[in-house]
Parts: structure tokens; sequence; C-alpha cells
């Protein structure tokens, strides 16, 4: 594990619910109520119906259920369905100037809170470290100035937020971040938390993620973070004022 995924690390795994400011726990509940509402609103599209449709078609021992539906799935395939009706209508919220939409990660992190039969605590505080991560990338580095897109903010964010879910441990957190960093880079696709942290959870590894200088076609994943410029709102990032 390098300095850096093991910082990252370090800050999901030690956030708690105790630590988060009275606004972070609201602007949380907030953003939840939102990501509902733009679900609900994209319940009837076509490719939410496609979706629902695909995510049916399998079961889960630790299932999650199929948003406005009394269906359920597997948490992957949930948080797909759930994740097309969120974004169908594009009116969840946005970071603006390419840093794209964050609460896109509460269909992975619904999904897995469900599956993991976790409490209203725990998924706060999950969502807030995948946030305060999300935006941290963000501020450290315009991905898509270089041609790649703000999903890589979001994957990232989702699979650290999933795996505290999870209760994965610190070794197992990493490897699922390895597995979808080098399963994200590869492809340039947007891609669900839940089946890599599953894979680490079972001890899946992978080579840490792989750092190398930005260039007009990186062969390697193209981030460098530094956390001294990270604009969050709480935790060991916290900017200096």
């Amino acid at each position: 594990m390098d300095a850096t995924l093991k910082q990252i690390v370090e800050f999901s795994f030690q956030l708690s619910y105790d630590q988060l400011p009275r606004v972070a726990i609201r602007e949380c509940k907030r953003r939840v109520i939102d990501t509902f509402a733009c679900a609900l609103g994209g319940f009837n599209a076509e490719p939410s119906k496609m979706a629902r449709a695909i995510a049916r078609r399998v079961s889960s021992e630790n299932p999650a259920r199929i948003l406005g539906t009394l269906e359920h799935s597997s948490p992957e395939l949930a948080a797909f369905a759930n994740g097309v009706m969120i974004r169908y209508l594009d009116f969840n919220d946005a970071t603006g100037s390419g840093g794209g939409h964050p609460s896109d990660m509460f269909a992975a992190l619904l999904a897995a809170a469900e599956s993991a039969k976790t409490d209203g605590k725990t998924f706060i505080t999950a969502a807030v470290a995948a946030y305060e991560l999300c935006l941290g990338f963000f501020a450290a580095i315009q991905v898509r100035d270089r041609g790649w897109d703000h999903v890589l903010y979001t994957v990232l964010g989702a699979a650290a937020g999933v795996a505290k879910i999870m209760k994965l441990d610190r070794q197992r957190t990493a490897n699922a971040l390895s597995l979808l960093s080098r399963r994200t880079w590869r492809s340039k696709l947007r891609a669900g938390a839940s089946y890599p942290c599953g894979r680490g959870a079972r001890g899946r590894t992978r080579p840490a993620m792989p750092y190398s200088r930005l260039s007009s076609q990186p062969k390697a994943l193209p981030l460098r973070i530094r956390c001294s410029k990270a604009r969050t709102a709480c935790g060991p990032w916290r900017e200096k004022t």
C-alpha cells in the first residue's frame, strides 16, 4: 500500500459519526432527500424501466431494494438500476466546473447499506466520507482537462464509503480501491462500488493503485492527490484558513 492510498484508507477508516459537525449531518440528509426526489422523477423513463428489468433477473442472499418497488436484486444490480433512476433527469447535485455529480454515489451507498443491514449513523458517516474524498479528488486535480471523466472522483469516493458500510479492514479497503481504480482507469467507464468492495472483502487483491505523471495519453492512474490543497468540509483534509 503506497503512501497516497494509505492516506485515503486511513481517512475513511478513522472517520466516525461523533466527529461530524451538525451541519455535515444535516447537509447529508438533504442530499439523500434530493437524490430520492431525482429517482422518483426518473422512475418512469424508458432507460429506468430497462435497468429495473435487468436488475430483477437476479437474486442475492444479501439483497438490496430497487427504489420505488417491493423488488430486490443483488447489491450491484440494485445500485445500477437505482443509479439510472437517480441520474436520468440530470437534476442531482453537482460541483460545477467539471466536478461531476457527487450524489451519484448514493446508488452504491444505499444498496450496500440495505444489503449489510447497517444503521443510519453508519450510512451517514460513510456518505460524508465518500463526499469528502470525491470533492478532495476534484479539488486536487481537474481530470476533465486531461481527457478523463469526472466519474473518476465518484467511483473512488463511493468505494471508500461502501467499504466503510461493509466494515472492511484497512487492507481490504485498499484492495477494493485498487480493484476499482484499475477497472475504471482502463475503461474510462462509470463503475459501481459494490462489486469491487465485495471482491476486496473476499480477499481478492490487485496491485496498489498505480500513480504516474500526467500525460496527454496516460497509461496509468492520472492522479496525484495534494491533500494540502483539498478544500473539504471536515477531517484531515480541512483547508487552513
